[in-house]
């Protein structure tokens, strides 16, 4: 029986073939079917077990959906989620946004603005330190969760303010509903 190997499957069978000092490994493997076996495992494996550590956004789907501001003087766009960021959030924050309407994706992005906006350095945030915040503490699905939650307890606590004009409480209870449908959809797809 003659078996094809994917170019994947070939280049892990030589990477699995040869040690990093270039001696042969061949002594070790009972025979070259051990190796197909081996590889086919390896990537079957990654294939099948379903993660979204190498989910990519589109470049469309960036534009439209990650970008959260122009960042003031610079002329350079804050996307959220950050390069580092696992596959599981790029596509919970991607599919999230989907499913939102253009208003509603304006107003869940705010929270993310506002996150940035809260932590800043002296009076004034530069684009490196906003970028670097989102980085370090914004870029996992537990991180992004606990700023959804903070953001609606911040909301419902403003609703106790006796001085909120009747508008302020019907505005800040629709930012409340919104947040909670994102953060719902958030855990759906993150989960």
């Amino acid at each position: 029986m003659i078996q094809t190997i994917s170019n994947n499957q070939l280049n892990l069978l030589n990477k699995n073939s040869t040690l990093s000092n270039g001696k042969s490994k061949t002594g070790q493997a009972a025979s070259f079917d051990s190796y197909l076996q081996a590889a086919s495992a390896q990537t079957t494996t990654a294939a099948v077990s379903g993660t979204d550590d190498d989910y990519v956004i589109s470049p469309e789907d960036k534009e439209k959906y990650c970008g959260i501001c122009t960042w003031p003087g610079t002329g350079k766009t804050i996307y959220y989620p950050p390069d580092n960021a696992p596959g599981s959030v790029k596509k919970a924050w991607v599919e999230t946004m989907k499913s939102l309407s253009e208003e509603e994706r304006f107003q869940a992005k705010t929270t993310i603005h506002l996150a940035i906006s809260a932590n800043k350095s002296g009076d004034y945030l530069n684009y490196e330190e906003a970028q670097s915040y989102l980085s370090s503490s914004v870029s996992s699905m537990s991180s992004l969760e606990a700023l959804y939650r903070k953001s609606i307890e911040n909301n419902q606590r403003a609703l106790g303010d006796p001085s909120m004009s009747k508008a302020s409480i019907e505005a800040t209870k629709k930012t409340i509903e919104l947040e909670k449908k994102v953060l719902d959809s958030l855990m759906k797809y993150g989960n």
